[in-house]
């Protein structure tokens, strides 16, 4: 029996050498693909920092003006906020 490699291509390679190939690229595209995702993530983590560093800056600005005798939140909002919170721990 005579096998014969009809499938060779210009450059000598043949049809499953190719495949093999294409296969290659397709995992580096899934490969960059996936690093692309990850800079999402990152992104996301970068934005919660940011926020976590807001809220400290506000929380720092709430305490100097507290201790120097300057805040004064309106009743009725201390008085929500007291009641949201209770209604919140009972769930």
């Amino acid at each position: 029996m005579r096998i014969e490699n009809t499938h060779v291509g210009a450059t000598g390679t043949n049809a499953v050498e190719q495949t093999a190939a294409r296969a290659a690229a397709t995992n580096v595209r899934e490969q960059r693909s996936a690093e692309d995702r990850d800079s999402v993530e990152i992104s996301g983590l970068s934005a919660s920092l940011s926020a976590a560093t807001d809220r400290e800056a506000r929380i720092e600005q709430l305490r100097l003006e507290v201790q120097a005798g300057h805040y004064n939140p309106p009743a009725s909002e201390v008085a929500r906020s007291i009641v949201d919170e209770t209604l919140s721990e009972r769930k």
